[in-house]
């Protein structure tokens, strides 16, 4: 947890480590949804679903990460994911390059320990496509 003072301007301005992403499966079909980034090391957290279509993996053209602060689209690896309906596991990894994002804060997240085991639970929050929309753009 972040308790210094100087760092609650960064704290404030944790909306820029939001991102659109799109996920391209064929020239016709692609689907949207939000990011945000927890590491300088340009770890990007999402959720599953958007990778799956009734709980199989998608075919993936390409992955484009779009931060609100800047124009420029980034190429996205998918590292991880799991998305799994009936017991509530809805997530993915997406990587991409570290200096690409070096200007962006990323959300501040807290552990018990000092790092995530398997085992651990997340719980994320978000915001909708729609508003994160309107201040990205395409």
């Amino acid at each position: 947890m972040v308790t210094n003072s100087e760092n609650i301007d960064k704290i404030i301005d944790i909306k820029s480590s939001s991102c659109l992403i799109e996920i391209k499966h064929s020239e016709k079909e692609s689907t949207n949804g939000t990011g945000w980034l927890f590491s300088t090391s340009g770890y990007i957290i999402t959720a599953g679903h958007l990778f799956y279509e009734k709980n199989v993996l998608k075919r993936i053209l390409s992955i484009a990460v779009k931060f609100p602060n800047t124009s420029r689209r980034l190429t996205g690896e998918l590292i991880h994911h799991r998305y799994d309906k009936d017991s509530w596991v809805d997530f993915s990894i997406i990587k991409i390059c570290p200096t690409a994002c070096e200007a962006i804060f990323p959300i501040p997240i807290c552990f018990d320990e000092d790092f995530p085991k398997q085992g651990n639970i997340i719980s994320g929050y978000s915001n909708n496509y729609g508003s994160l929309r309107s201040r990205v753009g395409k």
